[in-house]
């Protein structure tokens, strides 16, 4: 399989986004990957990126919540600045590399 498939198959089934404001005055903007590394694990893992948006204006961060039982341990490890439609397209590239990286695609 190479890139542009991978590509073509996200393209399918892209981020869904959900909004909501919060009592500070910013728009968050909400996107998550719920994912197990083992079918009817106690364990699992999801990527969740968020976009805070203040006056058009946007951060980007993507936390890694590994929930184990009902707890949630997160980790925030990454962020980005743009308009709020560059952070999220910004974030569907972020999407293409991880499933590549995860399936070995170079090109």
């Amino acid at each position: 399989m190479t890139r542009e498939e991978v590509k073509a198959q996200l393209a399918k089934s892209p981020l869904e986004w959900t909004s909501s404001n919060e009592p500070d005055g910013k728009n968050v903007h909400t996107a998550t990957i719920p994912f197990e590394l083992e079918p009817n694990s106690l364990y699992g893992y999801s990527f969740e990126y968020r976009v805070i948006e203040v006056c058009g204006y946007a951060d980007l961060e993507l936390a890694i919540y590994e929930i184990k039982g009902h707890d949630e341990i997160s980790c925030d490890i990454f962020f980005h600045e743009g308009e709020v439609s560059e952070v999220k397209e910004y974030s569907e590239e972020h999407r293409l590399n991880l499933v590549c990286s995860l399936l070995g695609i170079k090109e």
